[in-house]
């Protein structure tokens, strides 16, 4: 199961500054669930909330370029 902050980022790096209900629909959490993973991302440094509206703070884009870098690298792995 992929945490809803994981998918709320990644929400937001689709949807730059969409609100919790536009950011909900893209990561196909309900809004309460992103509302909650987007204050949580707010508070742990990895996004950007102004008037309602989010943002990918610049450790948050480096958070998820990181991440989706390390998965391509073990998807082309070979070591078991």
């Amino acid at each position: 199961m992929i945490p809803d902050l994981h998918l709320a980022m990644h929400g937001v790096a689709i949807k730059k500054h969409g609100s919790a209900a536009d950011i909900a629909s893209v990561a196909g959490l309900s809004e309460a669930r992103a509302a909650a993973a987007l204050k949580q991302g707010v508070d742990g440094g990895r996004g950007i909330e102004t008037g309602g509206r989010y943002v990918l703070s610049p450790a948050g884009q480096m958070i998820l370029r990181s991440g989706e870098h390390t998965s391509e690298l073990q998807s082309q792995s070979t070591i078991s």
